[in-house]
């Protein structure tokens, strides 16, 4: 959806908004949903066949507060608000109502009209992702809490490149007053990214290189966050992840124009300089957009894998039916039958690196999902 969605921000000025503007002329609304029909055919643990239907909706707010500077947004949303991996919610619980939190709120100022920006708040996250296939390092469901800021240094048609540092906060501990458990530490992971984009052609080639690092995810022997861990290693007793979080990901993303033909590329490798072993991850996808009529077709896919400490496991894709330390594909068509409505009809599979002779570990999925949006 348009209304929070960060990296339509960046390239794209606020509408300028007189402080005696009416408020009806100061709000832009956007929304979505989606049904999703899913078929998980091979599972871990050679589990029977699960055919499940799922839903999803969104409804984003976004208001200009002061002329071209200041604007607040806060998006509500479906699913679980303990599993900021998912707004999905699944059907079939006795006609029981679904859950809906909010996912955004935040304000973001624009210091030069549109081009630099800086966040506060709950957002989507600013940096920039594979164009192809975003959701394996960090789920694009996951908005992340604390601040952020795009820095436009370069910002011409055929040259752009920014810095995006943030500071987001993992968890936050009182001062001991009552159960004395815990002192004022608390869990910080602090980001940066440079975004670097030329023309090549028509099209445009994008090198992003981000690091991560997460200084200590249990505080004062606080083991909170070792309840998210998807795959990471933890010591034998439980209390503090084997590895640190130090983490190097780098992003080459294409759009090649030739002639009346577009194709979508992407590559990726990660790298844990906190872990000792199992650190790397890597990523290679391409997508060919084409048009039949006015139906827009699009042929995707996208191989990636992820070794058991390549990067912070809370934080990952949920696609698929392992958690971090898999070899994984996804592949399909999207279908835009018209500007708002889509059908994505596509498969994922995964193999886990911790597959043995009993459980061969080869896991698959196939989705048809309807979306709208307006």
């Amino acid at each position: 959806m348009h209304g929070l969605t960060v990296l339509a921000l960046l390239s794209t000025p606020v509408a300028r908004a007189a402080d005696d503007t009416p408020w009806t002329d100061r709000i832009s609304i956007s929304g979505d949903v989606r049904y999703r029909n899913e078929w998980s055919i091979t599972r871990p643990g050679d589990l029977d066949m699960r055919w499940r239907q799922r839903v999803r909706a969104r409804l984003g707010i976004v208001g200009t507060v002061v002329q071209d500077q200041l604007v607040a947004g806060i998006r509500i949303r479906t699913g679980n608000p303990g599993d900021p991996n998912s707004p999905h919610q699944t059907l079939g619980s006795d006609f029981a109502s679904f859950t809906v939190n909010l996912d955004q709120v935040s304000l973001q100022w624009n210091p030069d009209g549109g081009h630099s920006a800086i966040w506060a708040g709950k957002f989507a996250s600013p940096f920039y992702e594979a164009p192809v296939y975003a959701d394996t390092v960090w789920d694009q469901d996951i908005n992340p809490d604390g601040v952020a800021a795009n820095v436009a240094l370069v910002h011409g048609d055929g040259l752009r490149w920014s810095l995006r540092p943030a500071a987001y906060l993992l968890l936050e501990q009182d001062n001991g007053v009552g159960s004395g458990a815990y002192d004022t530490n608390d869990a910080y992971l602090f980001a940066g990214q440079s975004v670097l984009s030329t023309k090549v052609g028509d099209g445009r080639v994008t090198l992003a290189n981000a690091l991560y690092d997460i200084p200590d995810a249990t505080p004062a022997d606080n083991p909170a966050l070792l309840a998210g861990s998807v795959g990471n290693a933890v010591n034998a007793a439980g209390t503090e992840y084997v590895s640190k979080f130090q983490i190097l990901d780098n992003i080459v993303g294409a759009e090649l124009v030739m002639g009346e033909q577009k194709l979508d590329l992407n590559a990726r490798f990660v790298v844990n300089f906190g872990a000792s072993s199992d650190n790397i991850g890597w990523q290679v996808g391409a997508d060919l957009p084409l048009k039949v009529g006015k139906v827009g077709l699009k042929p995707f896919a996208d191989v990636h894998a992820l070794q058991q400490e390549a990067f912070y496991s809370d934080l990952i894709g949920d696609d698929h039916q392992v958690g971090i330390g898999y070899l994984g594909a996804v592949a399909g068509l999207d279908i835009k039958a018209t500007k708002g409505v889509g059908v994505k009809v596509w498969g994922i599979f995964d193999h886990s690196d911790l597959a043995t002779s009993a459980d061969p570990g080869l896991n698959s999925r196939a989705r048809i999902d309807v979306n709208a949006k307006f």
